[in-house]
């Protein structure tokens, strides 16, 4: 039987990792072909399935094997993973390989640094934190800060436990209760060229590892062209106090492997302070807003030139505190004014910084 491969890709994808995977299936001696699901496909063959440049399946000779040496070949299925295709049976029973193991492979490109800020909602942190390490195929070697603002004992005795088990984990805590203020004093610290910041309360989907491998390098490549790239966030929980009181139609959120990204500003997208990527000096250059001396997410949003949005949607926890034992959403407490000048502490290092809020704009 015939096999050639036809690679799923996008203009968002790193070429680099394209033509990677292009060389490795000539070498193999296979052909690529046009896109067998669009009734592009000749019968006779087997079409090996990359959903998309990341994707590879390490144990493909000894499938190469097995199906050259039938006729007809049925689709071919790793767990949930479609692997071969062979469009006359599309809709036939299909075989359900075991022990075939998918992986990715990150693209040719430094994973973006991430800023995770806490306070003392420890329920929520272990949910998000557990979520974002969940996401990232090499947590253990990414750049990740967690800044704990004015923690609680219980907080603070979590974080430090959950560095124990990721050695380039940072830890940095500030004795005032900083908010917002806490990206301001992560970006004058630790000097990150681009970023992406979470709050405690926002959870990735599952998915996002399978749907957008190695995310937090694609986010790194794609800020070279975009003042902004961002997750989404699902509206099927927002709380009252956001609501509009004009009917609006239901939104769905599709299911599906078909991710895609968004670059136009004015379509129906939606998203919070939390995976929020952008560039240190971009970030930085709205710095001057006092008490936090950074500004709000939508207003840098709506000040990018370009913006590249993905279609996954997390889940934003916060909207239920109030009803979860925190306080309410509009709480003049969730805001506090503090001082410009902030001590911080690295918790693991044992070093001091003093960081004036107002020198963000020197980055």
């Amino acid at each position: 039987m015939k096999i050639q491969a036809y690679i799923r890709h996008s203009p968002f994808d790193m070429n680099e990792s394209v033509e990677r995977l292009k060389e490795e299936l000539s070498a193999a001696g296979i052909e690529l072909s046009a896109d067998p699901l669009n009734n592009i496909y000749t019968l006779g063959t087997f079409y090996l399935y990359f959903r998309n440049p990341y994707i590879r399946y390490p144990n493909l000779k000894d499938l190469l094997e097995l199906v050259r040496n039938v006729e007809d070949y049925p689709c071919v299925y790793s767990g949930k993973e479609l692997v071969g295709i062979t469009p006359s049976h599309l809709h036939e029973p299909a075989i359900h390989l075991n022990n075939f193991p998918v992986t990715y492979v990150p693209p040719n490109c430094n994973p973006v640094s991430i800023l995770l800020y806490t306070h003392k909602r420890l329920d929520y942190l272990k949910l998000s934190l557990n979520s974002l390490l969940y996401s990232i195929e090499n947590p253990d070697l990414s750049d990740i800060t967690i800044f704990m603002s004015a923690p609680t004992p219980e907080v603070n005795s979590y974080v430090l436990k959950v560095a124990e088990q990721y050695p380039l984990l940072t830890i940095l805590r500030s004795p005032e209760n900083v908010a917002f203020a806490a990206v301001n004093l992560y970006l004058q610290i630790r000097r990150p060229e681009k970023f992406v910041v979470f709050e405690e309360d926002y959870i990735l989907p599952q998915h996002t590892k399978h749907v957008l491998p190695y995310w937090n390098h694609q986010f790194c490549h794609l800020l070279d062209e975009y003042d902004v790239v961002n997750f989404q966030t699902s509206l099927e929980n927002q709380c009252f106090d956001f609501f509009n009181p004009l009917p609006r139609a239901p939104r769905m959120v599709p299911f599906s492997f078909e991710h895609s990204w968004e670059t136009d500003k004015t379509k129906d997208i939606h998203i919070i302070g939390s995976g929020f990527a952008t560039k240190a000096k971009f970030y930085a250059s709205f710095g001057n807003n006092p008490p936090f001396y950074v500004s709000g997410d939508g207003h840098v949003f709506s000040q990018a030139k370009k913006v590249c949005v993905s279609s996954i949607h997390g889940y934003h926890i916060g909207w239920n505190q109030e009803m979860d034992g925190h306080a309410k959403i509009g709480d003049p407490s969730r805001f506090p004014e503090p001082k410009p000048i902030q001590e911080v502490i690295d918790a693991k290092a044992g070093m001091k910084y003093t960081v004036d809020l107002r020198k963000i704009v020197d980055l």
